[in-house]
């Protein structure tokens, strides 16, 4: 019957082509919700990732090179999608607290309490949920998983060093977690090793991974030690106990298995073949949910934008990655002519109304930055504020805001430094994401020999003790009339 509706063309070999690849993701759904479950507490966010996962990769993909490489694939960008939707939790253990307490010579549990919690599921899941999410994804995909190192570095685009020392890390973080509330501190006696370099040593040994001598070492040591051996005990079992989290390949609802075929069925019917147009849809629709969910609105402009914005004379500001249009707003207000470019449809939204209410005109750009490209050397000031961004489409975005440019103007950056994810709070937890102002200031330069520092700084909103966000300041002046 016909319904008045036009079905459009398609091609015979590049359907059979999609439906190939369709039936191949469906058969990496079981692996996936696993995972997501795993790595997640909350069910529903799991089932969001692993299906947000599939479907990302459905429209990717003209981007794979080698079908082998598939579930490989999709781990990482499951792992990556989990790490960008994780919000810091106010209950998360500091691992500058946490190490202190391991390098204390002093400092032990007790192991049958640790192992008792351990062995309570609910208790071993809160534990998890306090270690920050860089350093629970390796815990778990290596203790309860069975993934090696390598491949949590390639998932987690991160060095080989680097995955283990977050493993060892997680590791000690998670014994910590569970013995909170254990005060039993004894006085350690003179040994052989140090408690810790022996505590150091702690995943290579539990991994078999020492040579003779230092294994030899650490065993004299625990033999001694009064406050080292329940350490390891408890980190042994606990690790046996993550082994135990492991669900057979059937555990796979199968609602969730349909609903996920479900949307690939209309991504396959809907037929798109533009890779480009797939990846700016993907950067829209994440960034419109997370203005949606409100959490990363401002409510006033940046106290740094308006403080070097104020040693300058107004003239023509883009404002790159403007959100709700805070920062954009205030330097229309303060005479500048202003255009403001965001991803997301939400923000911009927003950002009118904001413009509206305070009276001042803007130009509003809905845009995907990665691919969009500003008018070289055509504005007094660019002004980029809290983009934290993976490191290669960092120094697209950033490059292209330098260029945009104009002789003698600024560029000005804030963002958090990356030591604020040991010294500092709030903010990515993902180090690839953060920078500071001496290194992207040499990435800047390095591509335009034009650009001069005028300021790279690391800023604290709040001197210590006391604990606030760090921030990296970096202002750039172009000093030539032709923008590189």
């Amino acid at each position: 019957m016909d319904d008045g509706r036009v079905t459009p063309m398609r091609d015979p070999n590049r359907a059979d082509e999609g439906d190939a690849f369709a039936a191949r993701l469906a058969d990496e759904l079981p692996s996936l919700v696993r995972l997501a479950t795993r790595l997640l507490a909350d069910a529903d966010v799991a089932e969001d990732c692993a299906q947000e996962t599939v479907v990302g990769a459905w429209r990717r993909r003209d981007q794979l090179r080698d079908a082998a490489a598939l579930p490989a694939w999709l781990r990482r960008s499951l792992v990556n999608r989990i790490i960008d939707r994780s919000r810091r939790h106010h209950d998360e253990l500091d691992i500058d607290a946490v190490e202190a307490d391991w390098r204390d010579d002093s400092y032990t549990v007790m192991p049958e309490r640790v192992l008792e919690r351990a062995e309570l599921r609910d208790e071993l899941e809160d534990g998890l949920a306090r270690l920050p999410i860089i350093y629970r994804l390796p815990v778990v995909l290596h203790d309860a998983l069975g993934w090696t190192g390598a491949e949590i570095a390639s998932a987690m685009d991160i060095g080989l060093p680097a995955a283990k020392q977050r493993l060892r890390r997680g590791r000690m973080m998670l014994v910590s977690a569970l013995a909170e509330d254990d005060a039993r501190r004894q006085a350690s006696l003179a040994q052989p090793m140090r408690c810790w370099r022996a505590r150091r040593h702690v995943s290579a040994y539990l991994d078999g991974e020492l040579d003779d001598a230092t294994k030899a070492t650490v065993e004299r040591h625990l033999e001694s030690c009064p406050t080292c051996p329940p350490l390891y005990a408890s980190l042994v079992g606990v690790r046996a106990t993550l082994g135990g989290l492991r669900d057979p390949d059937t555990v796979v609802e199968d609602q969730i298995a349909g609903r996920i075929r479900e949307q690939l069925a209309l991504e396959r019917l809907a037929g798109s073949t533009d890779p480009v147009a797939d990846s700016r849809d993907e950067h829209r629709r994440r960034w419109n949910e997370r203005h949606d969910e409100r959490v990363i609105e401002s409510a006033e402009a940046s106290a740094l934008l308006v403080e070097e914005a104020s040693k300058l004379s107004p003239g023509a500001v883009l404002d790159i990655a403007c959100g709700d249009g805070t920062n954009a707003v205030w330097l229309a207000g303060q005479g500048w002519r202003a255009t403001g470019v965001d991803w997301s449809s939400v923000a911009l939204a927003k950002a009118r109304a904001k413009a509206e209410g305070a009276g001042v005109a803007v130009e509003w750009v809905e845009a995907d930055l990665l691919h969009w490209t500003p008018q070289n050397a055509a504005f007094d000031l660019v002004t980029v504020a809290y983009l934290h961004l993976p490191p290669p489409e960092r120094r697209t975005v950033y490059a292209a805001a330098a260029r945009a440019v104009a002789p003698d103007g600024r560029l000005l950056v804030v963002g958090h430094d990356r030591i604020n994810l040991v010294e500092g709070v709030g903010g990515p937890q993902d180090p690839e994401r953060l920078f500071t102002a001496t290194e992207l200031a040499r990435e800047l330069i390095q591509d335009d020999a034009a650009l001069a520092i005028e300021r790279a700084e690391v800023v604290r909103r709040v001197q210590p003790p006391e604990r606030g966000p760090i921030d990296a300041l970096l202002v750039l002046r172009r000093t030539d009339a032709e923008a590189a």
